[in-house]
């Protein structure tokens, strides 16, 4: 049962970022499931078996300096001296590890949930890019677009696709060494480098006495099935390939780089590539403090780079890579706790875990990472928890946080406006009481964010005094938008889902084009309500196609009715509505080799549009003539 969870296809793995959709997760843990549906969730590998890990000598550690020294405390952090003191703060028995037993393994090891900051402004360039959250700070996904060739991950393999003529052509197939439990995530590419992130583990079974509670709890198991548990053997791991692609038809393999931990996120920005990953640690077992310390390329962490807190029960570790010499760490950090998701700006790290004890709260802490080096900065706690993944921004070294805050019988918004020590400078409280925040984006001076219950508002607030928020302007309508994006000088985009105002039961998927030119005066310019089931860009921006220049806007959406179906849709926006110029449908045809909306993406270069779906075994290619009105040109199976 275990193998078939791990070969379900991405259709279930979706990229929550609402953490309503949580419901009765552990308190004060991170769910780490990777975004997941994002990234071709499928089964891989040969029958090799992978060898397990030699245990380091003590002595062997990870070569890791600073330009200045580390700080000894941010917040409830303490930096280590020794590995002892790592070993004191270890919890004895993991509750949490027991209280995730209860989900998937995809629930288990997969989630992403990266942050946001300024949004980047597209344009009708030459080729379309991932879209991303941060201008300047890189995401991995599963296709890359040079303007030249597509790199598209599939299954067990990396195919580059020619697409500098009219007719599309097969180049190259990467096929990695994989075992059993190997799986493909996500793809960099920079310039003649083709970077591909793969993650690894082991496990064990376990006969469980599903009648006794001692049992259960001294398990330690995590992704269980009936009477039988699988736990980690420690070997869950994450891997950094490096492919030489100057000749594309020849990609040749030039560096390795592992580290321990279940792969969590990543970043590229500038020279470097950014790796966090995680792992749950406990005092149980006989060789224990042999799990505790991570390796990275091949060394064992090093002590003074371990930001401890008592009772920890999850490593998240992060590891610098510098594309100059990608066979080793160029830095590294450990914080021990119990996890933490990753937001990434283009000054500083922040780290941050939602809280429930005692009240919704959320933990956050912050690190620079300058020239691939880590540094530690500060840690603060808000009120409420972060709902998505755009309502935590950094701009000019100042953090802006949106967050909600449902531990009451009404639920409560607050906008925090932190300094660059994460001290409050200003908080903004009573935000649409009842209600929570579905969706954010701050532009300039200016947070706009949705709230929901049964009607969707659109607020836009004053940030430009830190001190003193103003409440501006905001409009209503039906339904809600789970992803916003801006849309060119004074127009904001909204994806998300039309509802039924009495019941707030899902009617259909909604494109909303907002008139923010007077943030004061907020307008509803058109809404198209597509009558499917789901959206891949509501769930996970990166499925999002936006090119302002051209006023389009793609996604994915699903369809569950006896004969599943995904269908690729493009709009054109002509200035007063929405103009659809592709519907692209997808029948499922083999359980076993469908994916859904979010294997699919819309890609652009030159005049040329493609519209990529990926499936388990294969995947498919339509390129469509911009310039003769989305006119398919071709339809090509790899």
């Amino acid at each position: 049962m275990l193998e078939e969870r791990k070969n379900r296809t991405s259709a279930g793995r979706k990229e929550h970022r609402h953490y309503r959709r949580f419901a009765g997760i552990a308190a004060a843990v991170a769910v780490l499931v990777i975004a997941v549906g994002t990234y071709g969730w499928n089964k891989y590998g040969t029958d090799d078996a992978q060898p397990k890990k030699a245990a380091l000598s003590v002595t062997e550690t990870v070569d890791s300096t600073q330009d200045t020294e580390k700080k000894e405390q941010i917040g409830a952090f303490t930096l280590a001296k020794s590995y002892q003191d790592v070993y004191a703060a270890v919890q004895k028995k993991s509750n949490s590890q027991k209280e995730l037993a209860e989900g998937t393994v995809d629930d288990l090891f997969f989630v992403e949930d990266t942050g946001s900051a300024e949004a980047k402004k597209e344009s009708s360039g030459t080729h379309s890019d991932t879209n991303l959250q941060v201008n300047g700070v890189d995401e991995g996904d599963i296709v890359k677009n040079d303007g030249n060739y597509l790199y598209v991950l599939n299954d067990d393999r990396v195919t580059i696709v020619d697409i500098r003529d009219k007719n599309m052509r097969k180049l190259s197939e990467i096929r990695p060494e994989l075992t059993e439990n190997d799986i493909l995530l996500q793809l960099y590419v920079d310039n003649d480098r083709l970077y591909v992130i793969k993650q690894g583990w082991e496990t064990q079974q376990e006969e469980i006495q599903s009648d006794s509670t001692e049992a259960d709890n001294d398990s330690g198991f995590i992704g269980c099935y009936k009477d039988i548990a699988y736990e980690p053997d420690g070997n869950v791991s994450t891997v950094l390939l490096t492919y030489d692609i100057s000749e594309r038809a020849n990609p040749v393999l030039s560096a390795t780089m592992k580290m321990d931990g279940a792969y969590q996120s990543s970043r590229k920005v500038g020279n470097f590539i950014y790796l966090f990953t995680d792992r749950w640690v406990s005092r149980d077992g006989k060789n224990w403090k042999a799990q505790v310390i991570p390796e990275i390329a091949g060394k064992k962490a090093d002590a003074g780079c371990f930001y401890v807190q008592k009772n920890g029960t999850t490593e998240v570790i992060m590891a610098s890579v510098n594309l100059k010499e990608t066979s080793k760490a160029a830095d590294h950090m450990v914080l021990l706790d119990s996890g933490r998701q990753v937001y990434m700006g283009t000054d500083a790290i922040y780290l941050y875990q939602m809280e429930y004890e005692r009240g919704e709260k959320t933990k956050i802490a912050k690190f620079s990472y300058k020239n691939g080096m880590f540094s530690a900065i500060a840690e603060t706690t808000v009120k409420g928890a972060i709902r998505d993944t755009f309502a935590i921004s950094e701009s000019g070294g100042e953090l802006r946080i949106l967050t909600t805050d449902s531990q009451n019988s009404l639920s409560e918004n607050r906008l925090y406006l932190l300094d660059a020590d994460l001290k409050k400078e200003g908080l903004l409280e009573n935000i649409a009481k009842g209600e929570e925040i579905y969706a954010a984006r701050y532009l300039g001076n200016i947070a706009y964010f949705i709230t929901y219950h049964n009607t969707d508002p659109l607020f836009a607030v004053d940030i430009s005094d830190p001190a003193h928020p103003k409440p501006l302007g905001n409009v209503k309508m039906t339904g809600y938008s789970d992803y916003l994006h801006p849309f060119g000088d004074g127009l904001l985009l909204g994806i998300g889902y039309e509802t039924n105002a009495k019941t707030s039961e899902k009617t259909g998927v909604k494109l909303t084009m907002f008139d923010i030119s007077d943030p004061i005066n907020l307008r509803i310019l058109d809404s198209v309500t597509i009558n499917e089931d789901f959206c891949s860009a509501a769930e996970n921006y990166k499925c999002a196609f936006v090119d302002t220049g051209r006023g389009l806007v793609g996604f994915a959406t699903e369809t569950w009715t006896k004969t599943n179906y995904n269908r690729y849709m493009l709009f054109q926006w002509d200035g007063t509505s929405f103009v659809k110029k592709i519907s692209l449908k997808r029948t499922q045809q083999k359980m076993d080799t469908w994916t859904g909306a979010e294997q699919m993406r819309g890609l652009s270069s030159g005049d040329r549009f493609y519209v990529l779906h990926v499936e388990r075994d294969d995947f498919s290619l339509i390129s469509y003539d911009m310039k003769n009105d989305f006119q398919e040109i071709e339809t090509k199976k790899y």
